[in-house]
């Protein structure tokens, strides 16, 4: 997708804009950007009042500064209508960056928490909006150590009390980077529970298996677990880290990365795939696909195996070219 490319924006998303909560000027989930302050860090200095979380979110456009090639989507805080995907499976957040929402037995597990306060809030009256309740939320779990990854997650453990888990490596990587997209925008959780290859997030009926892919972060997850629709059972899997890193020793073991969860997504017989942001692959049109499906016709999100080794080997191109252009 062109990175200017402009999705029409349909009348039910129009409205739910005008209800959703607030919008802070952005900067690139790819870490590469300078930090920049933000509405969510004046909340925590008491400079504004707590309501500024209910202003209607709005794209302020791209920050100063930013390098060229970076996404213009990583910068529009616009919300998204909150979207039943599958069965046990819902997304919600915004043209930026979103949370899924994966329902159990026992409660609710989120994958990932987006940017700051205002997309926690923004996470919490989607899930209202659902028919969901944010009381049933008892795990978050963050796919790595970016702001846009952790920065709500706080907000929503402050809600509910739900136990916040990130790989261990990026724990400390979290904590000791403070820049680019970990800057003051994001506030950082407190309390981390730590995750490690091959662990089983579980609760009730539901298991997360989370994968070492590092690359994207040091310690970057990727993640399988299982979806259902209509009485069928699906295997979904989410790549952790969508851009390329800037070091040419991350970006080798990010090429390493991809082989490995390809090996893991294989044996899992994976056919659905998410992704935290949806402008990479069409997701904003999967989405509005997904909250419009008409019986007997195949949901966007189910690739097959196939679609998977297509992803994959589009990974390895884009890499690859990136190693070989910074090698010379």
């Amino acid at each position: 997708m062109d990175s200017k490319e402009k999705e029409p924006i349909d009348l039910d998303r129009r409205t739910f804009m005008k209800i959703s909560a607030a919008t802070a000027v952005g900067f690139a989930s790819i870490g590469l950007v300078a930090s920049i302050g933000t509405v969510s860090a004046a909340v925590e200095n008491g400079e504004i009042m707590l309501n500024e979380l209910d202003k209607p979110r709005t794209f302020a456009g791209r920050p100063q500064g930013v390098p060229p090639g970076m996404p213009e989507q990583l910068f529009d805080d616009t919300a998204l209508i909150p979207t039943k995907v599958f069965d046990n499976l819902y997304c919600v957040g915004s043209r930026s960056v979103v949370a899924w929402v994966l329902t159990t037995s026992e409660g609710i597990i989120i994958i990932d928490s987006m940017w700051d306060n205002r997309d926690g809030k923004l996470i919490i009256d989607g899930i209202k909006q659902l028919g969901l309740k944010p009381a049933d939320i008892k795990k978050i779990i963050l796919t790595h150590g970016h702001g846009d990854h952790y920065g709500g997650a706080q907000y929503i453990k402050d809600k509910t009390n739900a136990e916040i888990l990130l790989g261990k490596t990026d724990i400390g990587f979290m904590k000791a980077v403070s820049v680019g997209a970990n800057g003051p925008r994001s506030p950082k959780p407190s309390v981390v529970s730590p995750m490690s290859n091959g662990d089983k997030i579980t609760l009730g009926d539901t298991s997360v298996t989370v994968i070492d892919t590092p690359g994207h972060t040091p310690g970057c997850m990727s993640l399988i677990f299982p979806v259902k629709q209509n009485g069928k059972s699906y295997t979904a899997a989410q790549w952790g880290g969508t851009g390329a890193p800037m070091e040419l020793k991350d970006k080798l073991t990010y090429r390493k990365s991809i082989d490995y969860f390809e090996k893991q997504t294989q044996a899992a017989q994976a056919t659905v795939k998410i992704n935290a942001h949806l402008f990479v692959d069409g997701g904003y049109a999967k989405l509005d696909a997904a909250r419009t499906l008409k019986p007997g016709i195949a949901n966007p999100w189910v690739i097959g195996e196939e679609g998977f080794a297509a992803d994959y080997d589009g990974l390895r191109k884009m890499i690859d070219g990136a190693i070989e252009k910074q090698q010379g």
